[in-house]
């Protein structure tokens, strides 16, 4: 906890002589130079020269005037970037421009003058001050004068005690004028705050509560830790009682474990006699299991053997049964499409029928159109003869109705003239004499509501004898409020000197019970520190000597260690070799089973492929045995996926032969010269068909159709001899023939057969070659495996007996190297905690005397504490003192308050009452003479209205001609409407006669297109009808050639079927060695898994025994006693029941919970630390009471200044507004408080020709003056030594302006002269405002972005010119 002493709270602010020096610097600091550097639009150094008197700054908008201002503000301490029209702080800096970079850094410089006392120290003396603010982008700002550091908060105080600042009164801007006329009246008091000088002290007052704020939290935090203490200390006595409990059951807990850890060693060597007998008979299975793996192995190998001829016998009939199913597939594929091609003709049929029955149905429609067509011209051509009679009618109607309409609203449109004469007539006089009589009345009742205000206004004139008893009441409240803070200021000082008092007191009385307690606690500490370490030192020398006795001979472990290595390096090498073995017998076996299946799978694929290219052969054999020379089918390559398209585009042709000798044959003739070309978008199948020369000319002029694109529409494209086909077999030629896509072909199933049977010899020689590679690999398989078991059986030998060997010199090595570990840590351990020990007990000896001497020498207690008690009950009656005087001059002050605030509301009352009756009587005269004049001209307008004429009468005539007129208007429609509906039905006769002769040409048309499309479908019916007859006995015969083809199956089936058992059994055989080998390769794993698990668990057992031993040691040391030999039950029971009894007591030790047994040393640090916290609360409680009393010496000097400063700006502020105004009246007033310092600002002004009010009832240039007035004010209180008007002057007319410009003079003026001696920087656009300058800089932007400054000393130049008019 970090207590807050008296030095801490900083400059005390009741410090007289600070106080007188601030004052004096205030009255004398003149700021005389402001220099600019880098800040915003200035980039390059810039001064500004701050002279006596008005120094304008002008310049067009947006040029950088404002940037002056804000310098010198940032250079006063303002910390928000907002206020400087920024995002942050660092924008402020130069940013650079197009043509000139940014700069890093920003630098505004201040120069004061007369200024001694004014800056904290080192500077307090120096009569001239430097002040410069710095930044760095990216780094902050800093403050420096006079080349010193210095923080913020004491640059913005400094100029604060000037009654100067960022934000204070003297920076006037437009917007601070504005929030000023618009703030709150407790926002106001800002105003006389700095006019009466105590914004500083407001900045230390609230620099003392936050450091009294601390110093509660910090005494609160004291007793927090005492309390907690407190509890800690009792939990320390019960931990120290807990202590010797702990001890007795950790003794018991021992002794348990002496028996319980006996029969763990028993036990364990019981379990390592057990597991080393198991190792030896799983290791004798492990030889018989190798035998049997190796018998099964053999009987494998025969089986494997005895496979080829029967896989040989049942490839060859499977190859048979696959070339009859080939063939009765291909049948069967006959069969589908010659009754494909039957329903396709049946179906051409079909809708060739349906085709010529539509035919019939539309020329019979054709014949029944014509015919009703004709009858509606002849019906068309007799209207249109009746139609021009019936119009020259309609006509005559029209025009005769045209002419009463005309009449008729002739005669109306003079009755409407002649009513809404007479009706404005009589509403402008109605209108008149209603006005007249309205302003009649408002008249007299103002004329009333002037009079009773007249007498109340002189009812409430306040008698002089009132005014004098309140000056009266006010003058004696003020003389008791004297007397009270004279004896308020007495108890305090009493109060002080009996605090002082008290405190040195406590102090003592503290100090004394510190040392006392102190001394006490150390000297029992040193004893049983002293104690104890002699204790510990006796134990551990002990156990030293038992460690020395019980270590290993270097030789002996040495001589393990060599021993473990060796068999270790050769069990290393002997699993090594049977890894590497293993892993080759199983990779051989691996491979074996590989290459095995391969085979099989291989001579399988080569078995169908066989089959399947035989069967295609015979097939294509037997379609060739009835011609003796082969076709020119045969010399043709085709793509997969044409067959159709050849088949259906040459036919039978591709049976015919290349030689000239056959009845059927090709001739080569040379190609076409020139070559018709085919339509966009076909490919000659020339391009993609290998054929002899001789087919040519018939592939040239065939072309192949994209998917999806429709030949019929290319069909009269074509040329003689050419046609289009697609992949599916789709025909369209030359003449007009065409075949649909999927009517099969004899050359177009040959074609493909012959594409299956090329395709089959490939995969037939693949395969071949692959069966004979995997045959050659499984030999070579089954030997490697064969040589990979033996070495693996040879390794496996060696590695067991590496493996004994290393077992027996592992556990040698490690029950020596246990033994030898232990007791080199034990020594290890022992021997620094021997030597902290010997320290430690030098140190408690030394330590005890010291205690005994201090104890001897404490100072008497008792005594302080008594002298503490007096100081105690005299500092109370002080403060009983205090207390009753500061109620007593609160109760002053409150009766002066009110006495004041019943002067002012006289006062108050009686400016309201004379200005109201001022302003009333004019009022009334006024209201008197406009009354008369209202009476006359009502009057005047009765008498017009009486002699208009009769409106009723004028209405009736209107009303008469109106309705005459709407009867002729819609006679007249009506007419109108008959003569359209005959032109337009004219129009529909004309345009029907010249529709109706081209239906009939189109309906001759399509009679003449159905009786020709019915012949043409004749045609094709008879056609599709031949074509069916010619497909009906395709069918059967096909069929009967599949049934043949099915016997010949059935026979293949059966031989196939014979081998296929004769090669299962086979297989059967082969699997089940196959299954026996695995069977015993399994059985040999799991029994050398065995072995190998029963020598782990004898390694286990081994470990188990070694780790018992070595919890021996662990739980009862190296030096243990024997334990015994027998004991008398090993069983479960026996050992639980000993484990149960340990657990028992540590337990039951253990829930004595944690226990501490530096108990009674902790429990004395915890005393020392108590009593300083103590004396530590102590010194907040008095740093408390300073502060609350330096806060309350503030209070009272602010209410003071407050108070003085108020009625001296008041005074001013009457007669500034007098000034400014050239005549009125205006006062100030604290409102919403009795207390000054927490009481807000109204403003009440009452211009020349207006009554008195507050400021927001005022005008906008009326508002600003009176704010103006009040800045003013404060500044002939408490001159700053700068004050920055920023265009105040805007809201201002000219004569308002040359006022201000007066006033300004008469400010500027020196002291001596009877001003105020305020120098003033005047940003401004109004001329008048920059002709009463003394001195003018001009900003400028020549180069984009930059500011430059220019100067003007107008005072000197107008003398220059005086001077030089004489001559």
């Amino acid at each position: 906890m970090e207590a807050v002493t008296p030095e801490a709270e900083g400059t005390p602010p009741e410090d007289p002589a600070r106080t007188e020096a601030q004052a004096e610097a205030a009255r004398h600091a003149r700021l005389t130079r402001l220099r600019i550097a880098g800040f915003k639009s200035f980039a390059e150094p810039t001064v500004v020269e701050v002279m006596p008197g008005l120094t304008g700054i002008v310049g067009p908008n947006g040029c950088g005037k404002s940037n002056v201002v804000e310098a010198l503000r940032w250079a006063m301490g303002e910390t928000n970037a907002r206020s400087m029209r920024g995002g942050e702080m660092d924008d402020v800096i130069f940013a650079g421009t197009a043509t000139r970079p940014g700069r890093n850094l920003a630098e505004v410089t201040l120069s004061l003058e007369e200024a001694a006392g004014l800056a904290p120290p080192p500077n307090a003396e120096a009569a001239e001050l430097e002040i410069v603010r710095k930044i760095a982008r990216g780094e902050g700002s800093s403050f420096r004068v006079n080349g010193r550091e210095l923080r913020a908060r004491d640059v913005q105080t400094m100029f604060a005690d000037i009654g100067s600042g960022a934000r204070s009164s003297a920076m006037v801007s437009q917007g601070r004028v504005s929030s000023l006329i618009q703030a709150k009246p407790e926002d106001r008091r800002a105003v006389l705050e700095e006019a009466a000088g105590i914004a500083g002290l407001r900045a230390r007052k609230h620099e003392a509560e936050l450091k009294l704020r601390q110093a509660e939290n910090n005494l609160a935090r004291a007793e927090d830790l005492i309390g907690q203490m407190e509890s800690g200390r009792q939990n320390l006595q019960r931990q120290a009682r807990q202590a010797a409990r702990y001890r007795n059951i950790s003794g018991l807990v021992r002794q348990a474990e002496v028996e319980w850890l006996a029969i763990l060693r028993a036990r364990a060597q019981a379990a390592l006699t057990h597991a080393r007998d198991a190792f030896a008979n799983a290791r004798r299975a492990t030889g018989d299991a190798e035998a049997q793996a190796e018998a099964a192995a053999r009987r494998a190998f025969a089986a494997e053997q005895g496979m080829p001829g029967p896989r040989e016998a049942e490839g060859a009939a499977r190859t048979a049964l696959e070339r009859r199913r080939v063939e009765a597939e291909t049948l069967g594929a006959e069969e589908a499409r010659a009754r494909e091609a039957l329903a396709a003709a049946e179906a051409r049929h079909a809708a060739l029928a349906r085709d010529l029955d539509h035919a019939a149905r539309v020329d019979a429609d054709a014949g029944a159109a014509e015919s009703r067509l004709l009858a509606e011209a002849e019906e068309l051509a007799a209207m249109a003869a009746a139609l021009p009679a019936r119009a020259a009618e309609a006509e005559s109607l029209e025009a005769q109705a045209t002419a009463a309409v005309a009449a008729a609203a002739e005669a109306a449109d003079r009755a409407t003239e002649a009513a809404a004469e007479a009706a404005a007539a009589a509403g402008a006089l109605a209108t008149a004499e209603q006005e007249a009589a309205t302003r009649a009345s408002r008249l007299a009742q103002a004329q009333a509501k002037l009079d009773q205000d007249t007498r109340a206004a002189r009812a409430a004139m306040v008698p002089d004898a009132d005014r004098a008893a309140a000056a009266t009441a006010v003058t004696s409240a003020e003389s008791a409020l004297a007397e009270a803070e004279q004896a308020l200021a007495a108890a305090e000082s009493a109060r002080a000197q009996a605090q002082a008092a008290h405190e040195a007191a406590r102090r003592a009385a503290a100090e004394a019970e510190t040392a006392e307690s102190r001394a006490t606690n150390a000297l029992q500490a040193a004893e049983q520190t002293a104690r104890r370490t002699a204790d510990q030192h006796a134990r551990l020398s002990a156990e030293r000597d038992q460690a020395r006795a019980s270590a290993v001979p270097a030789a002996e472990l040495d001589a393990a260690r060599a021993e473990a290595a060796r068999t270790a390096a050769a069990l290393t090498d002997a699993r090594r070799a049977l890894e590497g073995a293993e892993a080759a017998r199983t990779n051989a076996q691996s491979r074996h089973e590989q290459a095995r299946a391969a085979a099989s799978e291989a001579e399988g694929t080569r078995a169908r492929a066989a089959a399947e290219a035989a069967a295609l052969t015979e097939v294509l054999r037997a379609r060739e045995a009835g011609s003796a020379l082969p076709p020119v089918l045969d010399s043709i390559t085709v793509p997969p996926g044409l067959e159709a398209a050849l088949g259906a585009a040459i036919g039978e042709a591709l049976d015919s032969a290349l030689e000239e000798e056959a009845p059927k044959h090709w001739r080569a003739l040379p190609p076409l010269d020139p070559l018709p070309a085919l339509p966009a978008g076909a490919t000659p199948l020339s391009r993609l068909v290998e054929a002899p020369p001789a087919l040519g000319r018939a592939l040239s002029q065939v072309g192949l159709l994209p998917k999806g694109l429709d030949g019929a529409a290319l069909m009269a494209l074509l040329k003689p001899g050419q046609a289009l086909v697609t992949e599916e077999g789709a025909v369209w030629r030359w003449d007009g023939h065409c075949l649909r896509a999927g009517a099969p072909t004899p050359g177009a199933v040959r074609l493909a057969q012959r594409n299956a049977l090329r395709a089959a010899g490939i995969r037939q020689d693949r395969a071949e070659a692959a069966a004979a590679a995997a045959a050659e690999a499984r030999k070579q398989a089954a030997t490697d495996e064969t040589h990979a078991r033996a070495e693996e059986a040879a390794r496996r030998e060696t590695r067991a007996q590496a493996e004994r060997a290393q077992a027996a010199a592992a556990t040698t090595l490690d029950r020596i190297t246990a033994r030898a570990q232990q007791a080199e840590q034990r020594l290890a351990a022992l021997a620094p905690e021997i030597e902290r020990l010997d320290r430690e007990r030098e140190a408690a000896n030394a330590a005890l005397a010291a205690a005994r001497e201090a104890r001897a020498a404490a100072p008497d207690a008792a005594a302080a504490r008594q002298a503490r008690t007096l100081a105690a009950n005299d500092e109370q009656a002080r403060i009983r003192a205090e207390s009753a005087a500061r109620d007593a001059r609160r109760g002053a002050e409150q009766r002066l308050a009110a006495a004041r605030d019943a002067a002012r509301r006289l006062e108050a009352r009686a400016a309201e009452a004379a200005a109201r009756l001022a302003a009333l009587e004019p009022e009334l005269a006024r209201v008197t003479a406009e009354r008369e004049a209202a009476d006359q001209a009502l009057a005047q307008a009765q008498e017009a209205r009486a002699a208009a004429p009769d409106l009723a009468a004028l209405r009736a005539a209107v009303d008469q001609a109106r309705a005459a007129l709407a009867d002729a208007r819609a006679n007249e429609a009506g007419c109108r409407d008959t003569r359209a509906m005959l032109a337009a039905e004219a129009t529909r006769i004309t345009t029907r006669q010249a529709a109706i002769g081209p239906e009939r040409e189109e309906w001759a048309r399509r009679r003449a297109e159905a009786a020709a499309r019915r012949a043409e479908l004749a045609a094709r019916a008879a056609e599709a009808a031949a074509e069916r007859e010619a497909l009906s006995d395709a069918p059967e015969a096909a069929a009967a050639r599949r049934a043949a083809a099915g016997r010949i199956l059935a026979e293949a089936e059966a031989t196939h079927a014979a081998a296929a058992t004769t090669l299962t059994a086979a297989e059967r055989e082969d699997r089940e060695a196959a299954l026996a080998r695995r069977t015993a390769d399994a059985a040999f794993a799991q029994a050398r898994e065995a072995q190998l698990r029963t020598e782990g668990a004898a390694s286990q057992a081994e470990a188990a025994a070694l780790a018992v031993e070595e919890r021996i040691v662990e739980r009862l040391g190296e030096g243990h006693p024997d334990l015994p030999e027998e004991v008398g039950e090993l069983t479960d029971q026996a050992e639980e029941k000993a484990r149960r009894k340990v657990d028992r007591l540590t337990k039951e030790r253990e829930e004595m919970g944690p226990v501490n047994l530096r108990a009674e040393v902790e429990l004395n640090e915890l005393d020392a630390a108590r009593a300083k916290i103590e004396q530590d609360r102590q010194e907040v409680a008095t740093a408390i009471a300073k502060l609350r009393g330096s806060i309350g010496h503030l209070n009272r000097e602010g209410r003071e200044r407050l108070r003085v400063v108020f009625d001296k700006v008041d005074s001013e502020f009457r007669g500034l507004f007098t000034r400014l105004f050239g005549g009125g009246r205006a006062h100030l007033a604290l409102v919403g408080s009795d207390d000054p310092l927490e009481a807000g600002l109204e403003i009440y002004a009452e211009p020349p020709g207006k009554k008195l009010s507050s400021l927001a009832l005022l005008s906008g240039g009326e508002q600003a003056l009176t704010a103006l007035s009040l800045v003013f004010a404060v500044f002939r209180c408490n001159p700053a030594p700068v004050c920055v008007l920023d265009e105040v002057d805007a809201p201002l007319d000219d004569a308002n302006v040359e006022r201000l410009c007066d006033l300004l003079e008469i400010m500027a003026k020196p002291v001596e002269e009877g001003g105020g001696g305020t120098r003033f920087l005047i940003v401004t656009h109004h001329p008048l405002t920059m002709a009463r300058m003394h001195r003018l800089y001009g900003v400028t932007m020549q180069e984009r972005g930059v500011s430059r400054l220019l100067s003007v000393d107008l005072q000197r130049a107008v003398e220059l010119v005086d001077g030089a008019a004489p001559a």
